[in-house]
Formats: C-alpha cells, structure tokens, sequence
C-alpha cells in the first residue's frame, strides 16, 4: 500500500491591513482557497488603516478617504465590491457635488463646468490660448520631470500655479515643483510620449472596451461613490472574510531572511516563518525592519508629510452654497489646503436631513513640518473655524469637532520616483526571491490604485502558481 504524503500549504505573510493588504489577502484566497496559508499581520487593534470612519454625536466623519472613482481603476474597485457583494451598500454623489471651487485673490470662485463658462471664468479665461496651441509644443526627451515643468512646458504658469497646484494639493498635499508628472499623472506622461501632446492625446487615443456587469456599467455614469455607513464598510467587510488570516495587535520588530524561509519578529518575542511576504506598509514603517543598507537608503527617500484632518459638524444647515468644496493654490499662503463640503457631496450619510458636515485638511509639504509638530488637537480646530469664518462666512461655532492628526500621511512621489521603485523592487528581490513590496509610497495613493495594484500581484502569484504545479 502506497501512503499519500502530506504537502505543506505554502504560508503567506502579508504586513498591513489596510486596503493594499486585505485586498491581496482576499484576492489571493479566491483564486488559491485552500492550497495556502494566510497570515495578515497588523500593529494596530483594527484594519483598514487611512479608511478610518469616525461617528461622533451623531455625525459620520472620515479621517481619510470619502470616496472613490468608478472609472479607470475603479473597475477593479467595483469588482471588488460585486465579491463582496455590497452593491445595496453603495450611494453616488449628490447631483451639487459636481458644482467645485476654488480660492483666489481671496474670493471663492466656481469652476466651470460648461465651455461658455470656460470662456467666461476669471479663472480660465487667460487659459484659451496655451490651451489652443498646446500641440504645438514638442514632447519632452527627459525621462521625468516635475509636474510644473510639464505644465509649465505644455501650457502655461498660470494653468500650473492656478489649476493643477489645487488640484494636486487635493490629491498629494504636495509641492508641484518637485512631485514626479511620471508616477503622479502617469496619462498625462503617456500621452504626450505618444501623441506628442494631451489635446491630441485626449482627442485620439481609443476608449477601451470592458465586458462591464450591470452593476459596473450603471456605475460608469457616476463620478463618485462611497458608502452609505462610510468608506471603512469596504476593510470592514473584507475583515469579516479573514477573520481566520488577521491578526490584530501584532507588531512586528524585524524581518531576517535567509534562503530556507523568512522569519517575521514580533514584539512579544514570538516569531512566524513564512514562504511568501508581500509588505504593504508605508515605507517609513518598513525601513525599521531591515539592516539592509541599500534598502535603507531607498525607502528613506520617500518622504511622507503630515496632515491634520478636521471634521467639523452642525445640526443644522450653514452652508451658503452647495458643492464638493473648495482647494486652495499654494501662492495663496493660506493656512489650509481646502474644505470639502461632506454633507452636500454625501447627503445620504447625513443622521438627520439638515446636517451640515465639513471636513477641513490642513498640512501637506509647503505648511512648515517644524509647526505642524507643535500645534495639538485644540489648535487645528481653531484654524479649521477661522478658516470657515473666512472662507464661507460661517460664524456659528460647530455643535461637534473631531480631529486626525497623521505626522506621516501622505508619500511624495519626487521627480525619479518611478525608478526609485524599480530600484526598491529589485533590492527586495535580491534580499529574497519571495518578498515583494507594494502599497500607497509606491504605486499609487488613491484607494483605487491600491486595491488595483493588490489584485495585478495576486494575478501574478496564481499564473506562476499554476506554472508550479
């Protein structure tokens, strides 16, 4: 008689429940199942990391995400979410949503939203003619550059400093003069190398094609979605399809690897031993991990900045206009980068029809690290109700505050960042075939591009599974 011999299932470690690693883990279980072993390990005492839904007074604030696209990677977020099966879950912006705003010349001016208002906006007016003749710039021959000098190139320094400076403030918190146009806006790269400029771009390029469900198509009508009890419901319910992978409240204090396995160093002098490790933490967080001199210097070269996310809530309603909110461009020199008017893109999530809830973002790279350090939860919201007086005429004290501080939000993807991640790719691979990094400091900081970036690397490891076996 011939015994079966026992193959042990391969165990993957996965560092970080946020989005990137939970998405990984889910989608790694539905395409495997049972032929592996999942271990999510998390320092904190929940998942979900920067999708952090606060209730307080009965008020829904975010700390960080509210929303996301349906279009572009937001198809694979759709996908997701038809897995998990939380279509009725979902709620579209309000129909003001699409009305936005911007600061300037201490006004708070619409954007347009139409071609006569285009040709009328004192905010684009100045802007018809770099636009016009913008095909007639020639193409780069520069690998990279940062997102002014392409703008400024292509178009104009008024279309930089006026539009695409808020635009990235809202994004990045970031400064336009040394964040990467390559790893920021990857289309707009694109675009100009192939077709020599983004009118053309824009005009020619094909509209691909997706086998699109009901549900993904009805989407595609919408610009923005979120959820009706808040973005965490989307970590949520992934969490409750790993209850058996996560582990909550394990910090994890060194990573040594040698060819055997990779074994994991947690804080209570345990120790794990896995096959595969996918990091999806920030990359301050994973340089702690490693004596690897060459992978130090890398990850340290990504820097993060510092946001303060305060959320401000009245029982009734304040707002004199409605909207998504409003950004600030940085030659402004205000003391925020802008306001997002939660109950007026939201409504759905009010508690009460006429609540008036706003959020108030303060930090980024141009506010002063050293400052940003010294001010405490107090402090920020007395900036946040200064800037509502001064901004939208609101005087009324809100009947509710909540506030989160991130020292280390949101990475800043410099000039060269694109290679700086190949580089960081290939340090990985050659300290172990089987540990890969991946995350928001560098693929992408939308939760669409994370949850995409989580699915392209299961797809991956199922192909070369299959190849295995």
């Amino acid at each position: 008689m011939v015994s079966k011999m026992t193959v042990k299932k391969p165990h993957i470690v996965i560092l970080g429940a946020g989005i990137s690693g939970l998405t990984l883990a889910w989608s790694l279980k539905q395409r495997l199942g049972t032929n592996i072993h999942i271990s999510i390990l998390e320092k904190e005492n929940r998942s979900g990391g920067y999708m952090h839904t606060h209730h307080q007074d009965g008020f829904l604030f975010e700390y960080g995400p509210r929303s996301c696209r349906p279009s572009g990677a937001g198809l694979e977020t759709l996908k997701l979410i038809e897995s998990l099966q939380l279509q009725n879950d979902i709620i579209t912006e309000n129909v003001e949503a699409k009305k936005r705003y911007l600061w300037k010349d201490q006004t708070l001016h619409p954007l347009p939203n139409g071609f006569f208002s285009f040709l009328t906006s004192p905010l684009t007016k100045k802007t018809i003619w770099p636009i016009a003749r913008e095909f007639l710039r020639p193409k780069t021959k520069v690998a990279d550059e940062s997102i002014f000098s392409f703008f400024n190139r292509r178009f104009s320094p008024e279309i930089a400093e006026t539009l695409i400076d808020p635009l990235v403030n809202g994004i990045y918190a970031g400064d336009i003069r040394k964040l990467s146009i390559r790893s920021c806006f990857p289309l707009f790269h694109e675009m100009e190398q192939t077709y020599g400029s983004l009118v053309k771009g824009f005009l020619l390029s094909p509209k691909k094609s997706y086998s699109l469900s009901d549900f993904q198509s009805k989407m595609q009508k919408t610009s923005l979605f979120s959820f009706r009890k808040g973005i965490e419901t989307l970590p949520k319910e992934l969490s409750k399809h790993l209850t058996a992978e996560l582990k909550l409240n394990h910090t994890v204090t060194a990573l040594n690897f040698d060819h055997d396995a990779i074994r994991i160093q947690l804080n209570d002098k345990r120790s794990l031993e896995a096959n595969y490790l996918f990091s999806t933490l920030p990359s301050h967080a994973l340089v702690k991990l490693t004596d690897h001199a060459p992978f130090i210097e890398q990850l340290t070269s990504i820097p993060h900045v510092p946001i303060a996310v305060v959320n401000l809530g009245w029982h009734q309603p304040i707002l004199k206009q409605q909207g998504f909110g409003f950004l600030i461009p940085s030659r402004e020199k205000e003391k925020i980068l802008g306001i997002v008017w939660d109950s007026s893109v939201f409504p759905t999530q009010n508690a009460i029809p006429n609540q008036t809830r706003l959020t108030v973002m303060i930090g980024g790279a141009l506010f002063c690290p050293h400052h940003f350090a010294t001010l405490d939860a107090s402090q920020f919201i007395a900036l946040a109700c200064k800037a509502v007086e001064k901004h939208l005429d609101i005087f009324q004290p809100p009947d509710t505050c909540a506030v989160k501080i991130i020292p280390q939000a949101i990475p800043q993807y410099l000039v060269g960042h694109h290679e700086k991640v190949k580089m960081i790719q290939q340090i990985a691979a050659n300290i172990h075939p089987h540990f890969q990094v991946l995350g928001s400091s560098f693929f992408g900081v939308s939760v669409n591009d994370c949850i995409k970036k989580s699915v392209d690397v299961a797809d991956y490891f199922h192909k070369n599974a299959n190849k295995k076996s």
